[in-house]
Formats: C-alpha cells, sequence, structure tokens
C-alpha cells in the first residue's frame, strides 16, 4: 500500500557521481526494444533519503527502461509530483494515449521524472511545459515508496483557474473541487491515493 512520508521544508537533493552497474545487457534491452520516442535522458537515482535530504545519482533513461522490460537491476528512480491548487480546487490532467505508463489515465499535474538536485526549479518547469501555468508558491510536503519509485511530493499554488489547453502530455484538464467527484476514467494511483 502506497503512504505518505512528511518531508521538512527545507528538503534538498544532494547528487553524488553516478554508481557502477552492469552496462551490457542493459544497452542490448535499449537497442533491441526502444520506441522512436523513448530518448535517454538523465534521470535522479536515490541512493538513500530521510525527512530533510536525499541522495542520489544521474544514470541515464536506459537502466530504468531496462527494468520496466523486466531486467532485475537495483535502481531507485524518483518522479515528482505536484498537486496544483487554485483555492480549494487540484488540477488534473488527463495522459495522452502516446505515454509511456498511465495512457489516458487522469493524475495530479504536474508530474514526471526527476533529472536534476533542484526539484523546485524542475516542477515550476514542469507545470509550464505540460499546463503552460507558473505557480506562485511551492513547498515540498512528502515522498511517495511505490517500488522501485521514490515519489517526491510538493504543493503548487497558482494565480487562475482558467483551464489549460490541451499539450502533448496531456488531452485534457480539469480542476476539482473536494466535493466533486473525480472525472470519468481510471486514476493514476499516486493520484488516487492524494484526491480519494
Amino acid at each position: 500500500m502506497l503512504s505518505f512520508e512528511p518531508i521538512a521544508a527545507d528538503f534538498h537533493i544532494e547528487l553524488i557521481d553516478p554508481i557502477s552497474l552492469p552496462h551490457t545487457e542493459v544497452d542490448t534491452i535499449w537497442e533491441e526494444k526502444k520506441e522512436p520516442h523513448h530518448f535517454d535522458a538523465p534521470f535522479v537515482h536515490c541512493l538513500n533519503y530521510d525527512t530533510h535530504s536525499l541522495t542520489g545519482c544521474l544514470l541515464p533513461y536506459r537502466y530504468l527502461f531496462a527494468q520496466q522490460q523486466g531486467l532485475s537491476i537495483p535502481i531507485r528512480p524518483v518522479t515528482l509530483c505536484g498537486i496544483t491548487r487554485h483555492g480549494d480546487q487540484i488540477l488534473l490532467g488527463k495522459r495522452s494515449p502516446n505515454v509511456t505508463q498511465h495512457p489516458g489515465a487522469w493524475e495530479c499535474v504536474p508530474s514526471g521524472s526527476l533529472d536534476r538536485a533542484d526539484f523546485l526549479a524542475a516542477l515550476t518547469q514542469e507545470l509550464y511545459e505540460e499546463a503552460h501555468l507558473t505557480p506562485t508558491s511551492l513547498t515540498p510536503f512528502a515522498l511517495v515508496n511505490e517500488s522501485p519509485m521514490l515519489h517526491l511530493l510538493c504543493h503548487l499554488t497558482v494565480g487562475t483557474s482558467t483551464l489549460p489547453s490541451a499539450t502533448a502530455e496531456y488531452t485534457a484538464f480539469h480542476w476539482l473541487a473536494p466535493s466533486q467527484s473525480p472525472p470519468p476514467g481510471p486514476l493514476v494511483p499516486l493520484t488516487k491515493l492524494i484526491i480519494v
């Protein structure tokens, strides 16, 4: 079961030199199974964490891809999940049918893999790229362990309730008030934990 682990408001990430991992099988899987829309961008692999900090290193996406293809490899990707609010409403986005994970499901916006230590800047960039919004405030508040993923959750506030236009990541957006049921369709498991 997914559960929240509260973190300090001054939570920070420290990146160290990459660890050594076997790469021959990873490279073979990558070359044989990657799709044209996959790219080998870096992601943060968590080495350890506590309520105040996380220590990790950057690894190429191909390691995560190989793990998702069934290769037993000890990596723990860190993802970002923003809970974007305007007043008491939470912004949800319906994932594009072209995304790798949870196509067509509703999720909190923004979300994505983490590719740098400055997660506040990364989340601000994700929110702008995914919904063309800029936060007026941003605060980390929890980690959620969904093995092998470790999700870093942050509260974001925006100054408008105008629904964003569709983007490459999301085909639709919805502001969810506390008294409302989620829109029809599946929910990403982490979003379900947050809003239900």
